[in-house]
């Protein structure tokens, strides 16, 4: 009895631990970001595509302070995934190209990103994608061959990415 007793209570000061980290604003806080980015982020982590929409134009205008390294490309991935969820491709190109390209800048300074370069693959395929529906059908290719030239991208990726580049005119 005292051995259940004390396992019931292993378990149930992990769960309060974990809902403890899970609370902290600083888990899923960007260094440097205002709370109306990181608001804005979290409604894309919440895939709410509208909201993403219709605040990240407003913090995109601030002009750069040059604090602004580690939020601003978050935000403009997220704001173009955002316009290609609600089928605005021609919309969403420039701030995923613009976003892929302030990422790898963050990638290759001194203080790096903390951001995996994995995480391009999904929105490299978006631009491809964005391309595609806007009748770019090169860049389109050319985004898919990026994606598909990725060391660790995954069998149902590469599947997918496959036939969008097959499924071009």
């Amino acid at each position: 009895m005292e051995v259940l007793f004390t396992v019931l209570v292993a378990v149930g000061l992990g769960v309060l631990w974990v809902v403890v980290l899970r609370g902290r604003s600083g888990r899923t806080h960007v260094p440097g970001a205002p709370r109306e980015v990181d608001r804005v982020l979290a409604d894309y982590r919440k895939a709410r595509w509208q909201a993403v929409a219709d605040a990240a134009p407003a913090l995109l205008a601030r002009p750069s302070d040059g604090g602004d390294k580690a939020w601003r490309p978050r935000l403009e991935l997220a704001y173009g995934h955002s316009l290609v969820e609600l089928d605005q491709p021609d919309e969403a190109v420039p701030h995923l190209e613009r976003g892929l390209l302030l990422q790898s800048a963050v990638r290759r300074s001194a203080s790096g990103s903390d951001v995996p370069p994995s995480a391009d693959i999904v929105f490299r395929h978006l631009l491809g994608w964005a391309y595609a529906q806007t009748g770019r059908t090169s860049q389109a290719r050319r985004e898919y061959r990026r994606v598909l030239d990725a060391p660790d991208l995954d069998a149902a990726t590469r599947a997918k990415v496959e036939a969008s580049l097959d499924a071009l005119p």
